[in-house]
């Protein structure tokens, strides 16, 4: 059977129909033994009467025991859905005409048995059938090996092939449909293939997702194990993936025809656009195996509505519930769990269709003992209750709570500040936002100080030692000279955060002088040196005063001036609030409007989307100046690598985070190195504005907090291949280990030096989402057993610890789907759409793809047919009659 493979996909049904088709010789068989022949003398007279009927009755016989037994060989046939590409339709066409011809021969030998000659030609006729067919199947499948070889219709000759599985094993595909998941429908689309390889071909199995990669090339045994090990990854599956798989395949240039099948749910985020080989020699299946209807409801989101927490103020948490495909409207059930301990549960309605819900949760953190820095990280998780989709359920994050970290304030009166004497600072009213503790003449504990120590200096006072342990420095209302750019170029370019304000003493000559020299060139942007507006004071008589306002329509995406529970229209209320009298106006080309509209339309969170790349420094190596060389800021930023540089060029950089009414920028932000650099063209006093009278000023809150946490480490992940941890070097290098999430387990990391100074920690393939802690010992601890307790994982030999929390992206919980229709390109390439069901034919042309429709067609044909022979009995027409009588064989 393994050479009718290359005609038939089905053969076993055509054999099954083959042996069927004996089924009515049988019962003819049967129907004979039934009588005796008894001799009678009356008889004879009646048998010359009835010789003529009896020939018509044996040939009506004849024809519907044909018929029968024809109708089930084509039914047969049917099933064995005929492949018949080009070089295999006649030797097909051939069989199914040997096959008829033997079925018609066995039909004459058995219905004419008395009459020999009959019954010889039918005889002899079946076999040299027999030989001629035997001979073509030898000259056509003797090549393909041993008997059991299970070649398949991938090829012109059936010689081997290279086939290439592409698996999508993202989160999707756990989707619960008729009783099992989409991924096992998927394994299963792909054991299908594996069945009719032909003998010799090679298998390669590639995950979308990278989890637990097969070797290059696999037998079809080994292959098969191989399926069974691959496991979902909490990832998204994303087509470029496959374009790059394909093009890996294609460069390597393999000695066998290359076939690719990509076997996944085909959801709508992955298929963006048109590959580049889409008009090529690339032989792509793309076998959808897609529910029907899906639909889910799953945490989208979960986050720390101000970025940083401390133990003096709730932290309020904000879980996002997103629904897609109902059919009716559901409730849900959110439950926010902090370290293990179920705080709180809620109930949200939601509608039928898609839709997108909030929940905020306000809850004081655990305030124990700081860790050094006076950071720790609080695990967070959010959970519904499980669905069709349950690994999207929950998300978990690691919440900064801080106290104490070192904030740098720079201003015209520093720590000279003499409210009495009516000497304010121009950072006053953000100092005491920040840290309304700082008044309080009582001691407080070091578990409940504000997550902020602020550091008052004027610029002359500035160094590079006081600002060794700060993470932001804030400067407002002064005169920038050339030592301070000079410090603050160098601070934000080793990852540091500077947020600068007008107001005061601001000057713009200066500004422009040192902030935007080709030297520093930390400025986001050029000033022009004509302001907006008049400050109250410097309002002269009879002179109308120039008001205007913030622009809500430019911070409404921004999740940065966002509160959880608070409608568009009560933030719209809320920041109209505060007018402005003064503002300093900024010199961009016209190309930065257009960046602008670019950054205000989407999601500019800096808690969550870093303008400039968050700091992955491990705790005990941070800030100091977060442990970027002062060296590679002198090699990198010289006056002779960019002394052609101009302000006007920084504008493609520069994100207008908000704007006012006028459409001057009120916030812009610019990366400057590993760090980033914030400039307010207002004042944080109410000389220039009413901002901090009013409770808009909260906005100032955000800022700083976004602006800290971005120097944090980086603990909360999406759908990563793998990260790297920067970590001490007085780490064992044989002693680091990862505990993931429900697994008690430890398991081994590699521990690696990168630079004379330098370590880094990777983890591999963190596809689980939940909390990985890290764990390592000392360099003079290598010797002692590492204990790690179930519930306490810091043991007393344990040095180092750190946590990183992982969550898959939310946008692969979107259960859409796309269809050969959505995608265009699909009907000029080589890249054909397999539906669900439908067989997985490798092949160069699907042109006899329906002959199966056309034998089943058939097949009913003859049955009508033998019904009208066995309805009426002369069905014959009188030539054949005639011929019968005269020329039929004799007995």
């Amino acid at each position: 059977m393994a050479g009718l493979q290359a005609w038939f996909f089905s053969p076993g049904f055509l054999l099954a129909g083959a042996a069927c088709a004996l089924g009515p010789l049988l019962l003819h068989l049967w129907n004979r033994r039934r009588f005796q022949t008894l001799k009678w003398a009356a008889m004879e007279f009646l048998e010359q009467a009835l010789a003529d009927r009896r020939r018509r009755l044996e040939l009506r016989d004849m024809l519907l025991l044909l018929l029968r037994m024809l109708a089930l060989a084509l039914f047969g046939a049917a099933l064995a859905q005929p492949f018949l590409t080009k070089e295999h339709a006649a030797h097909a066409i051939g069989l199914l005409l040997v096959l008829g011809a033997l079925i018609a021969c066995a039909a004459v030998a058995v219905v004419w048995w008395k009459h020999k000659t009959a019954v010889y030609l039918a005889l002899a006729t079946g076999a040299m059938l027999v030989v001629f067919q035997a001979g073509i199947f030898w000259s056509t499948s003797g090549e393909q090996g041993a008997p059991g070889a299970t070649p398949a219709p991938v090829s012109a000759a059936d010689a081997p092939v290279h086939v290439v599985l592409l698996i999508d094993n993202s989160l999707s595909m756990g989707y619960q449909s008729l009783g099992r998941s989409v991924f096992s429908a998927a394994k299963q689309r792909a054991r299908e293939v594996l069945k009719t390889l032909p003998l010799g071909s090679e298998i390669s199995i590639e995950p979308l997702c990278g989890a637990n990669a097969a070797p290059a090339t696999l037998a079809p045994s080994a292959a098969r194990e191989a399926l069974e090990q691959l496991r979902l990854a909490d990832r998204a599956a994303r087509f470029s993936t496959v374009e790059q798989i394909v093009r890996r395949y294609v460069d390597a240039a393999p000695p066998l025809p290359l076939w690719f099948v990509l076997i996944g749910d085909q959801q709508r985020e992955n298929w963006r656009e048109a590959p580049s080989w889409a008009d090529g020699e690339i032989n792509l299946h793309v076998v959808d195996v897609s529910p029907a209807h899906a639909e889910n409801i799953w945490l989208a989101d979960l986050y720390l509505q101000d970025d940083v927490a401390d133990p003096l103020n709730p932290a309020v948490f904000v879980a996002e519930v997103r629904s897609v495909g109902l059919r009716e409207a559901a409730t849900a059930e959110v439950r926010l769990t902090v370290e293990g301990v179920e705080f709180e549960s809620r109930t949200v309605a939601i509608p039928a269709g898609e839709a997108v819900r909030q929940i905020s949760f306000e809850i004081a953190l655990p305030t124990a003992e700081q860790t050094s820095g006076g950071l720790k990280h609080v695990a967070v998780s959010a959970a519904l209750a499980h669905d069709r989709l349950s690994a999207d359920d929950q998300r978990t994050i690691l919440a900064p709570l801080a106290s104490g970290l070192a904030v740098v304030f720079i201003d015209q009166t520093g720590n000279d500040e003499s409210p009495l004497l009516g000497r304010l600072g121009e950072t006053r009213h953000l100092r005491r936002l920040l840290s309304p503790a700082n008044n309080n003449p009582q001691p407080t504990p070091k578990a409940r100080r504000p997550f902020l120590k602020p550091l008052l200096l004027k610029p002359e006072e500035v160094t590079r030692e006081r600002l060794a342990e700060t993470r932001l420095v804030v400067v407002a209302g002064v005169t920038l000279s050339e030592e301070l750019a000079e410090i603050l170029a160098e601070f934000a370019w080793q990852g540091g955060r500077v947020w600068i304000a007008a107001g005061n003493a601001f000057d713009v000559a200066s500004w422009n002088r040192f902030g935007g020299a080709a030297r520093f060139d930390f400025l986001p942007a050029p000033l022009s040196p004509n302001p907006l507006g008049v400050s109250l004071a410097d309002v002269a008589p009879g002179q109308t005063l120039q008001v205007f306002s913030l622009s809500f329509d430019t911070m409404r995406n921004n999740r940065l001036f966002q509160l959880a529970g608070v409608s568009e229209e009560d933030l719209a209320a809320l920041y109209a609030e505060p007018l402005f009298f003064k503002a300093i106006q900024i010199d961009l080309p016209p190309a930065a409007d257009n960046n602008a509209a670019d950054n205000n339309a989407a999601d500019n969170n800096a808690a969550d989307n870093n303008t400039a790349a968050p700091i992955p420094f491990a705790h005990d190596q941070q800030p100091n100046w977060l442990q970027r060389p002062v060296k590679t800021w002198r090699r990198t930023f010289n006056k002779e690598s960019l002394s052609s540089k101009g302000l006007s060029s920084r504008a493609a950089d520069v994100d207008i985070l908000a704007s006012y009414d006028n459409g001057e920028p009120f916030l812009l932000s610019r990366n400057h190195g590993a760090g980033r650099v914030l400039f307010m063209t207002t004042a944080l006093l109410s000389d220039w504005n009413t901002l901090p009278k009013t409770n808009a000023f909260l906005l100032c809150d955000r800022l700083t907090r976004s602006l800290i946490r971005e120097t944090l480490p980086q603990v909360n992940f999406g759908g990563v291949d793998r990260i790297t941890l920067a970590a001490p070097a007085r780490l064992s290098s044989s002693g680091v280990y990862v505990l993931r999430p429900q697994d008690a387990q430890r398991h081994p990391l590699a521990f690696n030096q990168v630079a004379d100074d330098q370590y880094e920690i990777v983890l591999e393939a963190p596809d689980v989402r939940g909390v990985y802690r890290v764990l390592a010992r000392a360099e003079n601890d290598a010797s002692k057993p590492m204990a790690v307790e179930t519930e306490t994982p810091t043991g007393k030999t344990t040095a180092w610890e750190m946590a990183v929390a992982v969550n898959g992206p939310q946008e692969e919980s979107s259960l859409k789907y796309v269809g050969p229709e959505d995608l265009a390109w699909l009907a000029s390439s080589s890249v054909r759409w397999v539906k669900k069901g439908e067989p997985i034919r490798l092949q160069t042309s699907n042109e006899q793809a329906s002959v199966w429709r056309w034998l089943a067609l058939a097949a009913l044909l003859v049955l009508l047919a033998e019904m009208a022979s066995a309805v009426h009995g002369d069905v014959l027409p009188l030539r054949a009659r005639w011929f019968w009588r005269t020329g039929g064989p004799q007995p």
